[in-house]
């Protein structure tokens, strides 16, 4: 029996996407930024993703406080990313994640500018957290 590394939903059969939430399964992925690509249907290794993820794989590996943030966001993006798909409006909420905090992020990093990517990243959890808590 495996589980999607997403929702947490167990399933049986090898599957590429999980078949509750859709979202992938078997590897450990970008939460936020995943679900706001593949609604802009962005395949998992387009541009924007590749980077946030070696960002995430180099960047904040490179010191134990940013890992712990890494391993925080783990903990929290699931239940985020399920309110998210849950939100009515949500097609809309996805465009204004991506054009204000992943493409802008993107760009600090492709700027070197990594502090300042990973404060924009923060800003984007925050705000997709207080919408997950907001009345729907």
């Amino acid at each position: 029996m495996a589980e999607c590394n997403v929702c947490r939903y167990p399933y049986c059969a090898p599957a590429q996407k999980c078949p509750s939430c859709n979202m992938g399964v078997g590897k450990v992925e970008c939460y936020i930024t995943t679900a706001v690509c593949l609604n802009s249907n962005l395949p998992d290794d387009c541009a924007e993703l590749t980077i946030l993820r070696k960002f995430r794989d180099g960047y904040m590996m490179e010191t134990i406080e940013r890992r712990k943030m890494v391993e925080e966001y783990y903990e929290r993006a699931p239940k985020a990313v399920a309110t998210l798909k849950a939100i009515e409006s949500n097609e809309k909420l996805y465009k204004q994640i991506k054009s204000v905090y992943i493409d802008p992020a993107v760009k600090l990093i492709q700027d070197g500018r990594d502090k300042e990517a990973l404060l924009l990243y923060k800003e984007l959890v925050e705000f997709v957290e207080s919408k997950c808590n907001s009345p729907k």
